[in-house]
């Protein structure tokens, strides 16, 4: 099964479609909705595209729900929003060896821009 978000603008002249991830595959502009400003046009598409988003997510999070009320599942998918996995008090960030000789941030971006 497919998991899909749809929503249009009040107006209908936009309509999104994302996949359960989030990620935009289908976007349908009517005519009309090219006489709009860019940016209102802009602002139309991103609303459309985050609501289309939220669909999705409910939806996973619906389906989910009961696995989890049954003990199936521990908890929720980690690509929804709110559902990383939680950091174990006691983890620690990997030793770093002293031998190695690691350049800071600054040092490798200097490095790369003269490398050009």
């Amino acid at each position: 099964m497919d998991i899909t978000g749809q929503a249009q603008s009040p107006d209908g002249l936009v309509r999104a479609v994302v996949d359960v991830g989030g990620m935009l595959t289908d976007l349908e502009i009517a005519p009309e909705a090219l006489g709009l400003r860019a940016d209102h046009l802009a602002r139309v598409i991103s609303s459309v595209t985050q609501e289309a988003a939220g669909r999705a997510r409910a939806e996973v999070r619906s389906l989910y729900q009961p696995l989890i009320e049954e003990g199936l599942v521990g908890d929720l998918p980690v690509l929804l929003p709110g559902s990383l996995p939680k950091a174990s008090a006691t983890a620690s960030p990997p030793p770093v060896d002293a031998d190695e000789d690691e350049a800071s941030f600054e040092e490798t971006f200097s490095l790369r821009r003269t490398e050009r």
